[in-house]
């Protein structure tokens, strides 16, 4: 029995034996007879003999074998070119792919034997089939980029504002800028001139309480082309937001005596400065805004700056924005009092003057109500848009410095019916950031802040006027928290997660 069964496994072995041997010799039989890239090279043969002058047509030899190019300096190896077979033969500009010339100029400065294909297309590059180098398989991050995606990778090397060739790539590191993303994202080293908002400097000196609340609570009613975008806060978090930041005021403005100018004179001095070639000022018949467009719409400036935050900015544009394109004008001290004096009357809402004016004075800030205005003030990532103070702070958003480089898997698609790619992903996230996660919102952070700005009421924030008292930052959230709990918003817990203050309040308010 025992001799029967060794038997049978020699068989099986002799079987499994023959089996292997031509599934390998069909693979190689495939490799070298009928592989897709062997047939892409036969019709660039036939394509050159037909090319050629009948004279030299027997001449045209071309071997047909796996071309590949190595790429010491990048450390890869390329073979996309043994499809690609005419990629630099400028004869084949208006052949089907895959045998077309590359399109425009690029080789010239980028010759495909120094710097391959993969460096800026992606896709597989050591693969010999189509979707194995293209990177349609498993478990590869880096695909073929298709379009304008593949002008991303052209940041690998072009480190300007202006890439050359790459149109939508240049636009999209300008978008990055002019909608404000490097203020909630992390790009790089972001410098303080880049900031998509204002200086908050001073702000305080600058204009009104009741102003400041109002723009908190809708910046589009004032300002509807503007970046800053709608939180939906409610007057529970503009209250404090505002008292912080009046705090910031400028002393050499605060002590400047209040006069009044001459209008007329103030606007002799307007057209001689010719300020309409870079602002808006008015619009014509048709509610067409007239002007420029390199500085900000002044048609409403009267609703929003006082007049000795206007001399000073008149006096010396460039103190309070250095990286600002206002000339110094050099003007005197009577024609800057003129002029500011021109701009809070003629640049006037008065529908939205004749609203602020309805409106009750605010009562004093209080201490607590100032602390809690500069909690949300961190919570909510403003310092990634305005310099406000020398603190240094997280940006609310994520680190997209190395996002082009995370792999798939680490990618949350949520059940969005997008193709697990990273471009899509982008694509996806930025064209409607809900279409990945219900419960996602741009440019408005869901939490923390969210429990604040919808569940705490004006009465209940911080009511008690003392000050707060001395001693560590961990007693005196502790003490703000137990004012809060006083006014009956929030039941405390011995299980309270530690955090921010507004994280803790989040937790409580669940």
């Amino acid at each position: 029995m025992e001799e029967f069964h060794l038997r049978r496994l020699k068989v099986l072995l002799i079987l499994f034996s023959f089996v292997c041997l031509a599934l390998l010799l069909l693979a190689a039989f495939e490799e070298n007879f009928t592989a897709e890239w062997r047939t892409h090279q036969a019709s660039y043969a036939q394509f050159l003999a037909k090319l050629a002058p009948a004279a030299e047509t027997s001449a045209v030899e071309y071997p047909i074998k796996i071309r590949q190019v190595f790429l010491g300096e990048w450390g890869r190896v390329d073979r996309c070119v043994t499809c690609h077979v005419g990629i630099d033969n400028p004869a084949f500009r208006d052949a089907p792919q895959p045998l077309s010339a590359h399109s425009h100029d690029l080789l010239r400065h980028h010759p495909a034997d120094r710097f391959g294909c993969t460096i800026c297309h992606q896709g597989q590059g050591r693969a010999t089939d189509k979707d194995g180098a293209h990177g349609h398989v498993p478990h590869w991050d880096q695909p073929l980029l298709i379009g304008d995606f593949v002008q991303a990778t052209c940041t690998q090397c072009h480190y300007d504002d202006v890439v050359p060739q790459a149109p939508v790539l240049t636009r999209g590191k300008r978008l990055l800028r002019e909608l404000g993303c490097v203020g909630c994202h992390q790009t790089g080293q972001l410098a303080v001139e880049e900031l998509a908002g204002p200086r908050l400097t001073g702000i305080g000196s600058k204009v009104s309480r009741k102003w400041l609340a109002r723009w908190l609570a809708n910046p589009k009613e004032y300002l509807p082309r503007g970046q800053m975008p709608h939180y939906d806060m409610s007057p529970g978090a503009v209250n404090p937001l505002a008292a912080y930041l009046m705090t910031f005021r400028s002393e050499m403005i605060d002590t400047t005596p209040e006069r009044e100018g001459d209008y007329d004179a103030g606007a002799t001095v307007y057209r001689e400065a010719q300020c309409i070639v870079c602002h808006v000022t008015k619009v014509d018949y048709a509610e067409n805004p007239v002007g420029g467009t390199i500085g900000p719409d002044l048609r409403k400036i009267g609703n929003k700056v006082n007049r000795r935050w206007l001399m000073a900015f008149f006096k010396d544009p460039h103190a309070f924005l250095p990286n600002t394109k206002m000339p110094r004008f050099h003007f005197s001290d009577q024609e800057v009092l003129d002029l500011a004096q021109f701009a809070v009357e003629e640049w006037v809402d008065y529908d939205l003057l004749e609203e602020e004016e309805k409106q009750p004075d605010p009562p004093p800030d209080s201490p607590s109500l100032i602390a809690q205005g500069k909690l949300l003030y961190t919570e909510l990532g403003c310092a990634g848009c305005h310099e406000l103070t020398a603190e240094h702070v997280k940006p609310a958003g994520p680190d997209l410095t190395s996002i082009a480089s995370t792999p798939v898997h680490l990618l949350s698609f949520g059940d969005a019916p997008v193709r697990r790619t990273l471009p899509d992903f982008l694509y996806a996230k930025l064209k409607s950031p809900k279409s990945l996660h219900r419960d996602f919102q741009l440019p408005a952070r869901q939490d923390p802040a969210k429990a604040i700005w919808k569940n705490l009421r004006p009465a209940a924030l911080f009511a008690d006027s003392r000050a707060l008292p001395e001693g560590s930052d961990s007693q005196r959230l502790t003490w703000i928290l137990h004012e809060v709990e006083q006014a009956g918003v929030l039941q405390a817990s011995p299980t309270m997660p530690t955090g921010s203050l507004l994280s803790q309040a989040t937790w409580l308010v669940k």
